[in-house]
C-alpha cells in the first residue's frame, strides 16, 4: 500500500465511550415528547448508531428532525460525564505524523462539543458528521469527503471503527480499513495503541481494495 498520509476514526467506541450518555439522552428525549422510555436491549439493537433521519421519523413520530435533535442536543450536554475517552487515543493522536478526521453518524454539532469536552478536538484537521453527507455510513460518503478535503487518494488514508456498518463504509471508499475488535476489514486489532504498529509496518502485506482514481461521491 501506498504512504499513509491520514487517518480517519469513526468516534462512538473508538475514541470515546459515550454509549450510556446516548442511551440515557434517547429515553430522557422520548419522554420529554411524550413517548415511554424503550429497553437498553432495543436501543442497541435498533438505534445505536442509527442517524436522526432515521431515528426521528420512527421514535420520535409527529416531531421535526431538528426539533428533537436540538432537545437532545440540549440533554446530552446534561449527560456528558457519563463519556470517558477510550484508553491510549491521547497519546495515539499525539504521536501521529498524519492528517486526522472523524467521521461518525452523529450530528457534527453534537461530535464537536463532545470531542471539544474530552479535549480531543484540537487534535483533528476535520470532523464529518451525518448532516454533512446526504448518507451516512455505512454509504461511503463521509469518508470520500474527508479524502477530497485533505487533497489525497483513498489509498493514502487508513480508517478504524469498529460496528459492521464502519467495515461496509471502509470497504466501499476503498480505504484502508481496520476493525477495532471487529472482523470485516483489512486488518483486526483489538486496542487502539495497534494503529501505530500498523503505520509503522504500512500494514505490511494485507490487501488493499480496488479503486484508487476515482474519488468522486457516487
Amino acid at each position: 500500500m501506498k504512504m499513509l498520509k491520514a487517518a480517519i476514526f469513526d468516534m462512538d467506541g473508538v475514541l470515546v465511550d459515550s454509549y450510556r450518555a446516548w442511551f440515557v439522552t434517547f429515553n430522557k428525549g422520548r419522554e420529554h415528547f411524550g413517548f415511554t422510555p424503550i429497553s437498553e436491549k432495543e436501543f442497541r439493537k435498533q438505534c445505536w448508531a442509527v442517524s436522526s433521519s432515521v431515528l426521528v421519523p420512527a421514535y420520535f413520530p409527529g416531531f421535526s428532525i431538528p426539533e428533537v435533535t436540538a432537545k437532545n442536543m440540549e440533554l446530552f450536554l446534561e449527560s456528558m460525564e457519563e463519556i470517558a475517552v477510550m484508553p491510549g487515543v491521547k497519546a495515539l493522536l499525539s504521536l501521529l505524523p498524519l492528517k486526522k478526521a472523524v467521521a461518525t453518524n452523529t450530528i457534527r454539532a453534537q461530535a464537536e462539543r463532545m470531542l471539544a469536552a474530552k479535549g480531543l478536538l484540537g487534535h483533528f484537521d476535520m470532523v464529518v458528521g451525518a448532516d454533512d453527507v446526504k448518507r451516512d455510513k455505512p454509504a461511503p460518503d463521509m469518508l470520500l469527503k474527508i479524502v477530497n478535503g485533505f487533497g489525497i487518494r483513498r489509498d493514502e488514508a487508513m480508517f478504524v471503527g469498529d460496528m459492521g456498518l464502519d467495515m461496509d463504509a471502509g470497504k466501499a471508499a476503498g480505504v484502508y480499513t481496520i476493525g477495532m475488535g471487529i472482523d470485516g476489514g483489512d486488518v483486526r486489532i483489538e486496542k487502539i495503541e495497534d494503529v501505530k504498529d500498523i503505520i509503522t509496518n504500512k500494514a505490511g502485506g494485507s490487501k488493499q481494495h480496488a479503486s484508487q482514481a476515482d474519488n468522486t461521491l457516487p
